[in-house]
């Protein structure tokens, strides 16, 4: 497959049809189930690459009304980083409500802390974006916003 182009574009657009399929049948039976729950998927940062690459193809969900909320992973190195990449997501969002999710915990950079985390807040902010999420709340998360304690009491 990956000296074969052709068969490597098959091979993309089937596992992207395949996990927008199960994405769409969620969606149906959540809707049938329980009307009015607003559905939000935690995907990869980039709308484009990434369903090449993963077979996430959420631009297509948004514009397809699949999901109400759409959180990409956005652990940027910097500032300027997370703009380019809100740049990239607002449009593939299209109507749905975008709110990115910052992985403060999964950092790179060991000096990466609470001043840093809101900064990329602010960003959003910045953006007009209604909220924001952030996972691998853990020690290290919790030592950034309360110096000082190992655990929370």
């Amino acid at each position: 497959m990956r000296s074969d182009p052709e068969l490597r574009a098959k091979w993309q657009a089937f596992r992207r049809g395949t996990i927008t399929s199960l994405v769409r049948e969620v969606a149906k039976r959540v809707r049938a189930e329980a009307p009015g729950v607003k559905i939000r998927a935690s995907v990869f940062r980039h709308p484009r690459g990434d369903a090449l690459t993963v077979a996430q193809d959420w631009s297509a969900w948004c514009r397809e009304g699949l999901v109400d909320i759409i959180a990409p992973m956005d652990s940027a190195a910097d500032t300027d980083e997370l703009r380019r990449m809100l740049a990239l997501q607002k449009p593939a969002a299209g109507d749905r409500v975008l709110t990115p999710s910052y992985y403060p915990s999964t950092h790179e950079d060991p000096d990466f802390g609470a001043r840093e985390l809101m900064d990329q807040i602010g960003v959003g902010r910045a953006a007009g974006l209604p909220g924001f999420g952030v996972f691998t709340f853990d020690n290290r998360l919790i030592r950034m916003l309360t110096p000082g304690k190992e655990k929370p009491e």
